[in-house]
C-alpha cells in the first residue's frame, strides 16, 4: 500500500506525541513570549504536557499585522529550506497555506526570479541553480504573516492557550526553591514586565554569572 504525504505527516505526530496511558511528561508548561521561538517551543511541548500557555506582551490579533515587539517585522523575511521542512513537520499542510496565502516561493532554480548582491557583488541573473529545486524551494512570507499562520495553528490545539496583552510580573517557586511552579501574570501596561525595552520578570534565583553563561553557550 502507498503512503500519501498526509498519512506520513500524521504518523509522525502520532509518534511524537505521548501516549496519554503512560502520561505526559509534565502537567502544565508555560511559554513567555510568542515569537517564532515562542511558539515553536510551545508547539514541542504540546506533544508532552497536558497543558501549554503561552503569553505575550503585545495584543496578538487574528490578522497579520505588524507589532511593537518585532521592529524587524517589516524587514524582508525568507524561510529558507530547512526552517521550512521543520515547520511543515510541526504543522502539516503549513506550506501550502502560507503559498495560498499570497507568500511568495521560488521552487524552481530560476536565477532571473531573484536578486542577489554580496557586498556589492551580485549573483548572475541567468541561468538555472543546480539541484533539486523542490528541497531547495524558499518561501517568503512576511514575518506577520509567518506568525499570524503559525498563531492559528497553535490555538487550534486544545491543551494550548495563547495569552496576548499579559506582562509576566515575576516567576514562583516551590518553598524549598528547589524548582521554578509557575508565573504571575498581569495585564500590559504595568512597569516591570517583560518585552523589548523592558526589565524581565522577577526570579525567585540569583542571576549566573557571565562567566556561567558563557560555557553554557559554547
Amino acid at each position: 500500500m502507498t503512503r500519501t504525504t498526509a498519512d506520513s505527516a500524521s504518523a509522525q505526530q502520532k509518534a511524537r506525541r505521548v501516549d496519554s496511558e503512560f502520561g505526559h511528561v509534565g502537567e502544565r508548561a508555560v511559554v513567555l513570549g510568542a515569537s517564532m521561538g515562542g511558539l515553536l517551543a510551545a508547539r514541542v511541548l504540546a506533544d508532552f504536557f497536558r497543558t501549554v500557555t503561552v503569553i505575550e506582551r503585545d495584543e496578538l490579533p487574528d490578522d497579520p499585522v505588524n507589532r511593537r515587539g518585532v521592529p524587524q517585522g517589516r524587514h524582508v523575511h525568507s524561510l529558507l529550506a530547512r526552517g521550512a521542512q521543520i515547520l511543515e513537520e510541526l504543522f502539516p499542510g503549513f506550506l501550502d497555506e502560507l503559498v495560498a496565502a499570497g507568500a511568495p516561493v521560488w521552487d524552481d532554480g530560476e536565477l532571473s526570479k531573484v536578486y542577489v548582491s554580496f557586498s556589492g557583488h551580485e549573483l548572475p541573473r541567468s541561468g538555472t541553480v543546480a539541484g533539486d529545486h523542490q528541497a531547495m524551494a524558499i518561501h517568503m512570507p512576511s514575518r506577520p504573516l509567518l506568525e499570524c499562520h503559525v498563531r492559528r495553528r497553535l490555538r487550534a490545539l486544545e491543551n494550548v492557550t495563547i495569552h496576548g496583552g499579559q506582562d509576566v510580573a515575576e516567576l514562583t517557586a516551590a518553598a524549598d526553591g528547589s524548582r521554578v511552579t509557575g508565573v504571575r501574570r498581569r495585564p500590559t501596561g504595568v512597569a516591570g514586565g517583560p518585552g523589548r525595552g523592558r526589565n524581565g520578570p522577577r526570579c525567585p534565583y540569583a542571576c549566573p554569572s557571565r562567566e556561567a553563561w558563557l560555557w553554557a553557550t559554547d
